[in-house]
């Protein structure tokens, strides 16, 4: 029965909210009208109270056990994370993502398949069956494991024998088309079975749920929870948008998606300690991201089931005068069993809080009706909606993974369309399946265009060979159509990257959400912590397109003197509130993020002193006069207002009320002196009065007592900064209104009650008769009418009411602004007010000045040049994607194509957004790095020249300039008001700009004490630089973490696709080459290379032979020699002297050797034949591939016809050359333009993350010198102190120069002075010091950007360049040839050459001058000419010749046997052979013709060179030639063309090793054989 009862409530809660819903559509527009209008029984009091009642004393209220448990919610967080988390590459992110969406892209594919439609009625029907899947399976997932596993048990029996009893291609087909409807009723089925069982509906506690509707339910059942969501709910009011916009808005609002302006931010624990962080809201273990949800309903359940909607436009309304909820509010809604132990505002203890009426009374009677758990038995369940719809849908893996399945089947359709067009023609024009199957009869078209005509199969351009398979029918087409490969298969490649891209995303986005949960959990106040998230919101917009553009329409108008953000109506800012908001908490950090900040528009401001009399002065008192005039030129000064500067403010005129009557006089003032501009501006349809330029301002400067207000200011808000009992801003704004003044007065009057009967905490209010308590708390909380006065209402303003109150501008017909409020401010006497002895009267007054960017211009110029970086990617992708179909025009033929005209032009812009999607991600890693390598840069600069001495200032009190009015001022007044400009400017430069990033004392003068309070403060103040400089360190450190997995996988896709498109470069290339004729020339050098190494290995072995031979002759002949030489020895007797004969043997052997080296060099020679006939080969074959290069890309039939054409009949017409050009270059052309578009984006990447590596591993040095410098003015300051104490002369000298080196030398190395004991500040602010150099020291080794585990640096991106550049320079030459051609073809025939010959016809038509045939005969057909020379020209005939002409200088004529070059053209394999058979004889010849040298040096000579010769005729016969043979075989399957490259390297070194090295022989002949191998003037292989 309690199930039942709990279901029935949570049913009529949730008919609460849908209720409220529609209700909640009519109450927005009355809301809109009304929200200021109440009837007056609404905003009455009740007068419990007597007004006259006298304080009694007062006891501190405490607060409630929700105060105590809010403190809890810090745990309740979720895990902490650590930067070190942060700096780890979340792979696993990116896996798990990409995953997901190939795995459901693959499901979408076998849909299509199992469904047998096409893909784009198969879209609608899978999103439909997957969502419902992903929301059933997370329904059943929250139910218990039993109904989990009956479900998963039904699903497969079900499909079981869906399959068993049809077939399983129409069970699974039938499924497909009609399986929603299950799981729809399924999903009714738990609907109500969650109801059931109390948990108020599953569907709408299911993640894809709840991203799909952009709704979520939080269930609050305990008081702590609804304490937290009051702490947490802050009001934003909505943008200014236009007018359009805001009716889009309205309409949505129509349709049922509820909006208020109720923003779910952090919980704030303590807002009396700003040390205190805030924390996340979280609710029944959820965590509500802060910003990122509205709150639109709110309903109690009471304890016996009944419901009790909040009127959530009442808690609006509250929230818009407020802001945001105070303790002591929120303690009066949840506790209000203390009330009646409070201190009453004018009676005594135990009288009970008078009950509000109206909206507000309402809101708090529904608050206090609230009684939750532990002490009640109500919950609530409130509803929120996300503040922006997309953002809340794209967490969801299933949305981004139903995105991304979108994505690429919309935009792979032109592709497939197109080949799906391509196959039907097939058909039809083959005549597949019908009598002429793959070969029709006659010519063939299509679209009207030939593709293809006759029957031989060995012709290409046959239809037998067109209609072989669907290939060689793709190329047909792409030949007459000149279409292209990478042009329709580039989509296919892009689709996998687009994949890639949209997992790199979702990893990025939960990178960037773990980086916000670090940063709000970061232990430092909560002013640092907001600026810091602030600052990383704006770092992550800056990228988004609709940033930039909002920023540039921002400064623009900003520029025309129309800023938005300084509008005088609307609702006052934060900083409007506190001065000091526009001021960072950690100004280090604020400053060096300038170059982030500087991408929205920046706001500052600055106030002058109290104004005593406002702009008036009594009588003849000229220092108050001069007083009003410093203070404004103080400001103007201190921010470069006016002059040369065109920076945009508005001027503010505050006037304090601090009693009752003062505000009646203010009252009464308004009544008179203001009636009719309160009435302009409260009419209905007057929105924005105060900045329309009319009707709204003071027309002459006008007095309230003793404050003489100027003139040109509008009265614009009634606001009261810190109300007494919660001590926030109450703000009314005057603007359009129902009831006209009376309704605001009334809102007014309600203002009042609310400071005289707030219950006020720790208040002693004096017993005076003659001060109520209103007077009082007025005196502590003034009432501020703000008058104000925009650029825009000045610009607005009619030049004759301008004139009217400017007189002395009469003159003029363009005022500035600033000129004008000069003559506004400008001191005017006033008469002394009469005072009034029954009543007290209280004004003060002063100026508030909130500017812009200080050069508005310079603000435009930069959000200029950040929307036209990221434009310029779309634009550069634009011209990749056109760059084809350009070329195909170039060509001559259509841009489209007309039979796939409409398909391609698709294939084109899908293209387009493919590149798009992908870069835009580059652009954004590039960028972002970029930007915070311009932070960390002005870090440095601004660390390493800190303002390190006072700068003289001059006072502008003492200057006392003139007024403003005056415009004959002179020159020396005018130098006078630019050295106070450019003073006031430094010191606030030095007070506000330089001092964080002072990290040293540096005071020397004043002497040193460590108790002194100057020296404490200096300690702390540099401690606490110090600090915040560690902490602006570390977020910057946090912000590139977001870059690490962006940069490695953007630059890894980036591989892929230039990988592809190399990929099909190559392939378009080696088709183009491979064909027959190049087939032939690579067998035809095959063989004649094969043949010249088998013709080696014979005479390798024939040398072996004849070497044999040799040596066993000379034994002989030396045996024979030495028995003669013993026997002559024996008769000739010992007389015979040893030495004579020696020197002549020895003579006799060099000159021996020298001749037997002679006589082999023949056969030396001779073994270089097969090499030789290997080269000619390889010339002949590669000039030849070249000439049939040329003739496929120039379209010829014999390249030698240009070379022997004479005039312009002679060669191909412009269309036959364009047309070979188009289809030989433009896949190159592309390929090279997408290796640049990558280079444009990867190596800027690249080079941003080697500056951000070095800025970080520069950081200890910073710190190192900052230590030195701290050093060594520590130690002349205890110098000059140690010289003091001693009775020295205080003003003592200065360490000497070489002292001050030597310390300044060893101060990073040796720790830092002891100094006195007793200096615990400076102790702590070296502790401080040195732990910042130790972290920054780690953190250095710690995180490094890298690239797949590479420290990224000035060498790894050199390598990445010369990796990308090779490709190119590659390309480039195979391109340069056709290019140059086609280059001079169009000039030919270009209009400038038809306009010069019209004008030679028409000024000297007898020359008779054609100019079209001098271009062609004068320079482009000597350019062709030398085109195809170079390409013809081989340099082998240079090689054989130089080897021939050196044997024929080393061995002379006398040798009967040499190499002669026609024997190695003409391929002899007779010359080893016939150079080698009489070797024995040339061996024995020599030995015989020297028989007077002795005959054991002689044989040993004969048999060194014989041996050597026959090692080297085993490696230029056999190895040599065989080495060429296998790396000619190695490079086929490749481009022809490298065949004959690797073969020729294989030889070429061998070859002119023969010529720089004399082919062996010695002696200084060699010495001439040194020249080069190639003549300079021909051509080589280019390898």
């Amino acid at each position: 029965m309690s199930d039942m009862v709990m279901s029935a409530s949570a049913q009529e809660a949730e008919q609460a909210l849908l209720n409220e819903d529609q209700d909640l559509e009519l109450a927005q527009d009355d809301y809109e009208n009304e929200e200021e209008d109440e009837e007056d029984d609404d905003l009455a009091w009740t007068d419990s109270e007597d007004e006259d009642g006298e304080a009694s004393s007062k006891k501190e209220r405490p607060f409630g056990q929700w105060k105590d448990n809010l403190k809890t919610l810090k745990q309740n967080g979720g895990e902490a994370i650590t930067e070190e988390h942060l700096h780890i590459v979340r792979w696993d992110s990116l896996m798990r993502n990409l995953a997901m969406n190939l795995v459901v892209l693959i499901s979408f594919l076998a849909f299509v398949f199992v469904s047998q439609c096409s893909a784009v009625v198969a879209l609608p029907f899978f999103l439909c069956n997957f969502f419902s899947v992903v929301i059933l399976a997370e329904c059943i997932a929250q139910l218990r494991i039993q109904i989990q596993v009956v479900a998963a048990f039904v699903f497969v029996a079900f499909a079981v024998a869906g399959a068993l009893m049809m077939d399983p291609f129409d069970f699974f087909h039938m499924l497909s088309l009609w399986s929603i409807v299950p799981m729809f009723v399924a999903l009714l089925v738990l609907w109500f079975c969650g109801r059931a069982h109390g948990q108020g509906g599953l569907l709408n506690s299911t993640r894809a749920w709840q991203a799909l509707s952009g709704r979520r339910y939080i269930d609050l059942t305990e008081e702590v929870h609804l304490a937290a969501l009051c702490k947490a709910i802050v009001y934003r009011a909505p943008p200014r948008s236009w007018s359009v916009v805001n009716k889009v808005f309205k309409l949505m609002e129509r349709c049922g998606f509820d909006y208020t302006s109720i923003s779910i931010q952090m919980v704030r624990l303590d807002e009396q300690n700003q040390d205190q962080p805030d924390v996340p809201l979280v609710v029944s273990g959820m965590e509500v991201e802060p910003g990122e949800h509205v709150l639109t309903g709110l309903v109690r359940k009471g304890p016996g089931g009944e419901l009790f909607p909040l009127d959530i436009l009442h808690l609006q309304k509250f929230l818009k005068s407020r802001k945001r909820l105070s303790d002591k509010t929120v303690d009066t809604w949840l506790n209000p069993e203390n009330i009646s132990s409070a201190q009453g505002p004018e009676g005594s203890e135990g009288k009970e809080e008078p009950q509000k009426a109206g909206f507000e009374g309402l809101l708090q009677q529904w608050m206090r009706a609230s009684s939750m758990p532990p002490s009640g038995q109500s919950s609530m369940r409130g509803r929120l909606r996300r503040a922006r719809y997309w953002d809340g849908l794209s967490e969801h893996w299933a949305a981004r993974a139903a995105w991304c399945v979108i994505f690429c089947s919309l935009l792979s359709l032109p592709t497939l369309n197109i080949f799906m067009s391509i196959d039907a023609s097939r058909r039809e024009i083959c005549d597949v399946g019908g009598p002429h199957h793959l070969a029709p009869v006659g010519p063939q078209h299509l679209g009207g265009v030939l593709v293809c005509d006759g029957q031989d199969a060995s012709d290409a351009e046959s239809c037998v060979h067109a209609c072989k398979t669907f290939l060689t029918f793709v190329t047909a087409v792409h030949d007459k159509f000149q279409t292209s490969y990478a042009e329709l298969l580039i989509v296919f490649v892009l689709l996998p990257v687009s994949i890639f891209t949209f997992a790199v995303r979702a990893a990025r986005h939960e990178h960037n959400r773990e980086e916000q949960i670090y940063v709000r959990r970061l232990a430092q106040p909560q002013k640092e912590v907001k600026e810091v998230m602030r600052l990383k919101e704006d770092l992550e917009d800056v990228f988004k397109l609709s940033t930039l553009i909002d920023r540039l329409m921002v400064a623009f108008r900003a520029w025309l003197g129309a800023d938005s953000a300084l509008n005088a109506c609307g609702q006052i800012s934060d900083a409007e509130f506190d001065l000091t908001a526009t001021r960072g908490a950690n100004d280090c950090f604020k400053q060096v993020m300038e170059p982030v900040a500087a991408m929205k528009s920046a706001i500052s401001c600055e106030k002058s002193e109290q104004l005593p009399f406002g702009i008036g002065y009594l009588g003849e008192d000229e220092s108050c006069k001069m007083y009003i005039v410093s203070e404004w030129n103080m400001l103007k000064f201190r921010n470069s207002l006016g002059g040369e500067s065109d920076r945009n403010y508005k001027i503010l005129f505050d006037l304090q009320m601090f009693s009752e009557d003062s505000w009646k006089l203010f009252k009464t003032w308004c009544d008179k002196e203001y009636k009719d501009q309160m009435e302009f501006i409260v009419q209905s349809g007057h929105a924005e009065a105060q900045d329309s330029g009319v009707s709204c301002h003071l027309k002459e400067n006008t007095s309230i007592y003793d404050i003489l207000l100027p003139r040109g200011f509008s009265l614009t808000h009634i606001y009261v900064q810190n109300m007494p009992d919660d001590g926030k801003p109450y703000q009314i704004e005057l603007c359009s209104h129902r009831q006209g003044t009376k309704g605001f007065w009334q809102t007014c009057d309600a203002l009042i009650q609310s400071i005289k009967h707030a219950k006020v905490d720790d208040e002693s209010l004096e017993e005076d008769e003659e001060m109520s308590i209103l007077d009082q708390r007025l005196g502590n909380c003034p009432i501020v009418a703000r008058f104000a006065l925009s650029e825009q209402y000045f610009n607005s303003m009619p030049l004759a009411e301008i004139h009217r109150m400017c007189p002395d501008l009469a003159s003029r017909s363009r005022v500035g602004f600033t000129e004008f409020v000069d003559n506004l401010l400008a001191p005017a006497t006033m008469e002394s007010p009469e005072s009034e002895d029954d009543k007290h009267i209280l004004f003060f007054t002063g100026i508030s000045v909130f500017m812009g960017d200080e050069s508005p211009l310079g603000a435009l110029l930069v959000a200029l040049k950040a929307c036209l970086s990221a434009l310029s990617v779309y634009m550069q992708c634009a011209v990749v994607a056109a760059l084809i179909p350009v070329l195909r025009t170039i060509g001559g033929g259509d841009l489209f194509p007309q039979p796939f005209s409409v398909w391609m032009a698709l294939n084109t812009f899908t293209m387009w957004l493919q590149l798009v999607n992908f870069f835009v991600d580059f652009n954004i890693a590039r960028t972002r790095l970029s930007l915070i390598g311009q932070c960390l840069h002005l870090l440095e600069n601004k660390t390493l020249s800190p303002a390190v001495a006072p700068v003289s200032v001059a006072s502008p009190q003492a200057a006392t300039p003139g007024p403003p009015a005056e415009s004959n001022q002179g020159p020396a007044q005018e130098s006078a008001d630019q050295t106070d400009r450019q003073n006031a400017r430094e010191k606030k430069k030095m007070e506000e700009d330089t001092k964080p990033f002072d990290l040293v004392v540096t005071e020397i003068a004043k002497e040193y004490k460590s108790s002194d309070e100057f020296w404490v403060k200096e300690w702390r103040h540099k401690c606490d630089n110090i600090q915040k400089w560690h902490a602006t360190v570390a977020n910057l450190r946090v912000f590139v973490s977001t870059s690490r997995l962006t940069a490695q996988t953007m630059l890894a896709a980036a591989a892929v696709i230039v990988g592809f498109l190399l990929l099909i470069s190559v392939v378009q290339i080696h088709n183009g080459q491979n064909g027959a004729a190049a087939m032939a020339e690579l067998a035809k050098g095959e063989q004649r290379l094969q043949g010249a190494a088998h013709a080696g290995s014979l005479g390798a072995r024939r040398l072996h032979e004849q070497v044999g031979e040799a040596l066993s002759s000379l034994s002989e002949e030396y045996l024979t020699a030495r028995f003669a030489s013993a026997a002559s020895a024996a008769t000739a007797g010992a007389g015979v002297s040893a030495d004579a004969p020696r020197g002549l043997q020895q003579g006799s052997l060099h000159d021996a050797a020298r001749s037997l080296e002679e006589e082999l060099m023949p056969v030396r020679m001779s073994l270089y034949e097969p090499l030789l006939r290997q080269h000619s080969t390889l010339s002949e074959g590669h000039r030849r591939l070249r000439e049939l290069q040329l003739e496929r890309e120039l379209g010829v039939t014999n390249a030698a016809a240009i070379m022997n054409a004479r005039r312009l009949d002679a060669v191909k017409t412009m269309e036959h050359v364009m047309s070979g050009v188009s289809k030989a270059t433009k896949t190159q052309i592309f390929t090279i333009a997408m290796v640049l578009l990558v280079m444009l984006y990867s190596i800027p990447l690249m080079w941003n993350i080697v500056l951000v590596n070095g800025y970080f591993d520069r950081h200890d040095d910073l710190l190192l010198k900052q230590r030195e410098h701290h050093t060594l003015f520590q130690t002349r300051r205890e110098r000059k102190t140690s010289s003091s104490a001693s009775g020295g002369d205080s003003g003592s000298p200065e360490p000497d120069a070489q002292e001050a080196t030597e310390s300044q030398a060893t101060a990073a190395t040796s720790p830092p002075p002891s100094g006195l004991s007793s200096d615990p500040e400076r102790q702590l602010y070296e502790n401080m010091l040195a732990t910042a150099v130790k972290t920054a020291k780690k953190t250095r080794e710690r995180f490094p950007l890298k690239l797949f585990g590479f420290v990224i640096s000035v060498n790894l991106l050199a390598t990445w360049v010369g990796l990308a550049a090779a490709p190119l320079i590659s390309q480039a030459k195979q391109m340069a040839p056709t290019l140059t051609i086609a280059a001079c073809d169009m000039l030919e025939h270009s209009r400038w050459v038809e306009s010069v010959q019209h004008q030679m016809d028409v000024t000297a038509p007898q020359m008779h001058v054609r100019v079209r045939a001098a271009i062609h005969d004068n320079v482009c057909l000597p350019l062709q000419k030398l085109v195809i020379q170079k390409m013809q020209q081989i340099n082998d005939v240079a090689l054989t010749q130089k080897l021939t002409a050196k044997t024929k200088q080393a061995v002379g004529a006398k040798r009967r046997r040499l190499l002669e070059t026609d024997v190695l053209a003409n391929g002899d394999s007779d010359v080893v052979q016939g150079s080698t058979d009489e070797l024995p004889v040339l061996v024995l010849e020599w030995w015989r013709a020297r028989p007077d040298v002795q005959p054991d040096a002689k044989f040993a000579t004969a048999r060194l060179l014989l041996l050597q010769l026959r090692q080297e005729g085993d490696r230029l016969l056999t190895t040599a030639p065989d080495a060429v043979l296998r790396a000619f075989r190695h490079a086929q399957g490749s481009d022809p063309e490298a065949c004959f490259w690797s073969a020729s390297v294989a030889a070429r070194p061998i070859l002119e090793l023969a010529l720089g090295q004399g082919g062996g022989g010695g002696g200084s002949d060699s010495a001439s054989f040194s020249e080069p191998l190639v003549d300079e003037q021909g051509p080589h292989i280019e390898l």
